[in-house]
């Protein structure tokens, strides 16, 4: 199954690919197992066919991306199925994207009440940040498995693919002594762009001064 476009382009890297499978089983560790199991919809309900889909293990932090176990391809009924471990049962998550145009993000999922989950894919949020302002960042958003940045010959701007939802997504310098900022996505615009008041500091979407970085725990 061919990755998302524009997610296997230069500008996305994918957080722990190495051990992505097109398997639809993943180990269960010798532990006594269950299935999960999802059925993939669109925004009128009809099963999404053809969707890569990855089984997720949630970061460490606010600031990591969750981490891929295993992929599968949805099915002509829209279903994808994995084996994991029953040791816990909370810590799962799936996302999915069909090309780079539908996708959807299901975190938390509680296989002692959810056995069977629906996954909504709807059309992808596409966003322009400015190569100037950003080009020694990674834009990530924890819920997700890939990690954004600019490609190395950004000349003016680039893009960034957000499934729909309301999300926080966080940029984290590369470089330099800048901390970590985090920006509010829950429309199909960014907030405005605010330039820094002679500070140094890099420019911001949405008002000034941006907010404070997030404290490390669990999600």
């Amino acid at each position: 199954m061919k990755l998302p476009c524009a997610l296997a382009g230069a500008l996305l890297l994918l957080a722990g690919c190495s051990g992505d499978t097109a398997s639809d089983k993943v180990a269960g560790g010798g532990f006594e197992t269950s299935d999960l199991n999802a059925i993939l919809v669109d925004s009128t309900g009809s099963p999404v066919v053809g969707a890569r889909v990855w089984l997720l293990s949630g970061g460490t932090d606010s600031l990591s991306p969750s981490i891929a176990i295993d992929s599968a391809t949805s099915d002509s009924m829209g279903a994808v199925s994995f084996t994991i471990g029953k040791t816990d049962k909370t810590r799962f998550g799936l996302e999915g994207w069909l090309g780079d145009t539908l996708s959807g993000i299901r975190s938390r999922i509680d296989l002692s009440t959810t056995p069977t989950v629906p996954l909504q894919l709807k059309r992808t949020k596409v966003f322009s940040l400015p190569c100037r302002e950003t080009d020694s960042s990674v834009f990530i958003l924890p819920e997700s498995h890939f990690r954004q940045r600019p490609p190395a010959n950004c000349q003016d701007s680039f893009r960034i693919l957000v499934p729909h939802g309301e999300w926080n997504m966080y940029s984290v310098p590369t470089s330099g002594d800048h901390p970590p900022r985090m920006f509010h996505l829950d429309g199909d615009s960014l907030p405005p762009w605010q330039p820094p008041p002679d500070s140094g500091e890099p420019g911001w979407f949405g008002p000034w001064p941006p907010p404070p970085p997030p404290d490390s725990g669990t999600k």
